[in-house]
């Protein structure tokens, strides 16, 4: 929007005719500002396993804005965004999250609805909620997410089974839930904690809750899904080969 400053008025100047140009210069700025903002780029994957997008560009004030934007690595829907403000001073600007900790970035996550959040609009998150983006953790967890059968084998977990390489791998839900006894109520029973299921989406249901929750004990988002990929390397030998780059070794 641009006005011509000899016709403006909208201003209040008191007096003083160099604020109601200060204003319009501000205003006139502020299209040019925007155009500055560079397109959405492909980012780095997050230490947390978010696929994510940058841009950089300039605000109203002229203080330079990073944005970055996180996407489920599954469905490709936006799962919120980060962005860092820093000032012509070279200082960032704060944010408080929803508990009233500072951080110099606003993290913001997309609300799953009134059913689940109580509210609407984007939920004010922690600073690094979604992952670091190119600053992979030196532990192989964090650097790379171990999946369920992995998780199920460090559980030791006796449904798991390992391939001659040592690749676990567990049952599907069907095969467990027909290996199960059924009690004289015509309900299967799962052996492990004496439940009692009418159907297989029972089980299922209740499985899914135990991999959520060990995905929140371990952050680690993969447990959240059936059939990630692996997060380690495996094979019958450790020795370096010709042409072989090992990504993970013991210290």
């Amino acid at each position: 929007m641009a006005f011509k400053r000899k016709k403006f008025s909208g201003f209040k100047s008191n007096g003083d005719k160099n604020i109601m140009l200060d204003q319009v210069d501000l205003i006139e700025k502020a299209s040019t500002r925007d155009k500055v903002s560079s397109k959405l780029e492909e980012g780095d994957k997050t230490s947390r396993g978010f696929d994510t997008k940058t841009k950089t560009g300039l605000n109203l004030f002229g203080q330079r804005r990073n944005v970055t934007k996180f996407y489920d690595p599954d469905t490709g829907k936006l799962a919120g965004k980060e962005v860092v403000v820093t000032k012509k001073d070279g200082t960032k600007k704060q944010y408080k999250d929803r508990f009233g900790k500072s951080y110099d970035a606003k993290t913001k996550m997309v609300n799953p609805g009134l059913t689940q959040s109580g509210g609407v609009g984007k939920i004010r998150m922690e600073k690094g909620y979604f992952g670091e983006a190119g600053k992979p953790k030196p532990n192989i967890k964090s650097f790379a997410p171990i999946n369920r059968p992995e998780r199920a084998d460090d559980l030791k977990d006796p449904n798991v089974t390992k391939d001659e390489t040592g690749k676990p791998s567990i049952p599907t839900y069907q095969r467990v839930f027909d290996s199960m006894k059924t009690n004289a109520e015509g309900k299967k029973v799962n052996p492990r904690n004496n439940s009692t299921y009418n159907s297989i989406d029972e089980f299922i249901k209740e499985a899914e809750a135990w991999w959520a929750g060990q995905a929140k004990l371990t952050d680690n988002i993969k447990l959240t899904k059936q059939n990630q990929p692996y997060g380690r390397e495996y094979g019958s030998s450790n020795k370096k080969k010709s042409g072989f780059k090992m990504r993970y070794q013991k210290k």
